[in-house]
């Protein structure tokens, strides 16, 4: 009687009622349904005179009693793994597949528009499959002989880039011309010789022994950023039209793709690694130098000058000129809708209040992380001067580590939101644009806060453990064994949120608290434990695959290979002619090309825009600068010069 009473208390913790739905369907039975998307010949559509090219949306819908439709509406209901499919996509060629329904209708009118596709639609839904379809919205139409025009933007732009290629140009040849008897330092931060060299300098070679430790920062860093481009790979393959959305539904059932749908969290190991240089590197400042509210304000404007140039440099690349790079069927979808948004809200970037002020915007989504970051960061600085004693500084971070535990809870709990974002099919083809849990949980400062909160544990420790270095060294060899499993660890906190694809699991709200509670900084003490493992030189493996000397480069990179990835991703995929085929051999190939293309393209904006516009800004600020950015670790000639950046 008790074993019966234990299994009833547990589904009652575990689950909650789920309604009725279609989990799985053969290759069979799901070709009965609809193609999810069909998309006409571009080219050849728009080469006719007076053509119009339209991508649709149209959802269906039965007027009879019609098994299929019923079948399409529970199988849509499995919205975790399925992707709607009483919603049709279509790309068409108006005056070829719909010819038959123009009836002397003129295209240019909205009303006729509109009527000509629903018609076309429709028809084509019920002589294939019985079945009705409602157009529902036009995305977009594109003209036979139809060109973007040039903005006033598009040409303030390209003028600000034809000044930084005239002004590396002089700044290089007044370096070559002159060599150590130059003396303007305003041109020679513009010699791409000298930044070039800045680029390629080898890591742990500073003047503080103690930073010469944290080459760690540089592999996870890179790794990290990698694992980023992976993730955002996969999410805009989903976001595009699809030649196989059957693949992506069946992938998970696939437990070694938890690793994937549930790897969100690495990128929070970004927060620890900031956290951690605030906090080490304003200690070691604190030594020599004395501190006062007033570095906060200064710190503040130091690091928007040091990540703003590159940033809106690009932020209003996307606006302008990104439009003008290439054409195809999805480019106003990945393109063109990006920089739209962008127009609206680029302000919250440069203000890096993106990730509060969201209403579903489009525009540089990967940039939220920035805005967090520096939120973040101001928090975090201002702990570090406000409570300078070890024992006030364990007061208030534990004191803030439970709150900042209980804040995620709080929004499962009172809003309803989910605890991980669901790695979906329809999120990713929106791309998370009206999902709560994004919007209120992933990207919002006050709920990462858990593990920035650990970063700053972590270099306080990290500080006053090297004073006894070898004592301590000595200690955490003995628990190497903790070291090792930290990964495996980390792995299984990753895989564990696959219980939230389960078929018939619905997570009751006490599971759902629990897990967005603890799942991020259980993951990010894992990560923690590597770094101040490979700092004391605790094992040599983990070590010496982080602290490689080939990620150094690839970690100054990193910043503007975040910055460009998406673009890069948007570009290829935006010009493609016919529905791209998901597979992971064709996820990886692009994967490749991405990290290619951003560590090139990378390479010329740090030698020609990064570098630069640092070095003006620490010559413009100095002597001022020279403190505030050994206090916080944002000075660009430090072994771990970019941390603070992603």
């Amino acid at each position: 009687m008790d074993q019966d009473k234990m299994k009833i208390l547990l589904i009652l913790f575990f689950v909650q009622q789920s309604s009725a739905v279609i989990f799985h369907l053969n290759l069979t039975e799901y070709s009965r349904m609809p193609d999810l998307y069909l998309m006409d010949d571009y080219d050849t559509c728009l080469a006719e005179p007076d053509s119009v090219y339209c991508a649709i949306t149209a959802d269906l819908y039965s007027t009879t009693d019609s098994e299929l439709m019923q079948m399409i509406q529970e199988y849509s209901e499995h919205k975790v793994k399925h992707y709607n499919h009483t919603v049709a996509h279509r790309a068409l060629c108006v005056k070829t597949t719909c010819k038959d329904y123009l009836q002397n209708r003129a295209l240019e009118v909205e009303a006729d528009l509109r009527s000509v596709l629903e018609e076309c639609v429709n028809n084509s839904m019920w002589n294939g499959y019985k079945l009705n379809a409602r157009l529902s919205h036009i995305n977009y139409c594109k003209k036979h002989g139809e060109k973007r025009p040039y903005s006033a933007g598009d040409y303030i732009v390209g003028a600000v880039y034809a000044l930084l290629i005239f002004l590396n140009a002089i700044g290089t040849f007044y370096d070559v011309q002159n060599g150590d008897k130059a003396g303007n330092p305003l041109l020679l931060a513009f010699s791409m010789r000298r930044n070039w060299t800045k680029l390629m300098a080898p890591s742990g070679k500073g003047p503080e022994p103690r930073l010469n430790r944290l080459q760690v920062f540089n592999g996870i860093r890179t790794l990290t950023t990698f694992c980023v481009y992976f993730s955002h790979t996969y999410t805009l393959f989903a976001y595009s039209y699809l030649k196989n959305p059957y693949d992506v539904e069946i992938a998970y059932d696939d437990p070694v793709r938890y690793i994937m749908f549930n790897g969100w969290l690495v990128t929070y190991t970004f927060f620890v690694m900031s956290g951690f240089m605030v906090a080490f590197n304003f200690e070691i400042h604190a030594e020599k130098h004395p501190v006062s509210l007033w570095d906060w304000p200064r710190s503040m404007l130091l690091r928007w000058l040091r990540l703003t140039p590159t940033y809106a440099l690009l932020l209003f690349t996307v606006m302008t000129l990104n439009r003008h790079f290439g054409d195809g069927p999805q480019w106003d979808l990945l393109v063109t809708s990006e920089a739209d948004e962008c127009n609206r809200y680029w302000w919250t970037n440069l203000l890096y209040i993106n990730n509060y002020i969201y209403d579903n915007s489009n525009c540089f989504l990967q940039c939220w992380y920035l805005a967090a970051d520096t939120q973040l960061f101001g928090l975090g600085l201002l702990l570090c001067i406000l409570f300078r004693k070890p024992r006030a500084q364990i007061i208030v971070l534990a004191a803030m580590l439970t709150g900042a535990l209980a804040v995620p809870a709080a929004h499962v709990y009172y809003q309803g939101v989910d605890a991980v974002v669901y790695q979906s099919p329809e999120n990713y083809r929106t791309v998370y644009q009206h999902d709560d849990t994004f919007r209120l949980i992933y990207v919002r400062a006050h709920t990462i806060l858990s593990t920035y909160l650990l970063g700053i544990a972590g270099g306080l420790l990290t500080y006053h453990w090297l004073e006894n270095e070898k004592n301590i060294s000595a200690r955490m060899r003995k628990y190497t064994w903790i070291l090792w499993l930290s990964v495996p660890f980390a792995v299984s906190t990753i895989l564990s949120g696959g219980m939230f694809y389960m078929d018939h699991f619905e997570p009751s709200t006490l599971v759902k608290v629990l897990y967005a509670s603890v799942h991020k900084p259980l993951f990010q003490f894992c990560m923690l434990i590597i770094i101040i493992g490979c700092i004391f030189k605790v094992e040599t493996v983990y070590r010496g695959i982080l602290e490689w000397r080939g990620f150094t480069l690839t970690a100054r990179l990193s910043y503007a290979g975040y910055l460009l990835h998406m673009m890069v991703l948007r570009g290829f995929l935006g010009s493609q002619r016919l529905p791209v085929y998901m597979s992971d051999y064709n996820i990886a190939t692009i994967l490749s090309a991405t990290i290619f293309i951003c560590l090139c393209v990378g390479a010329l904006l740090f030698v020609m825009v990064e570098s630069p516009l640092a070095t003006l800004v620490k010559t413009i600020s100095t002597p001022s600068r020279r403190k505030l950015q050994a206090a916080t670790g944002d000075d660009i000639k430090a072994p771990t010069e970019d941390v603070t950046k992603v």
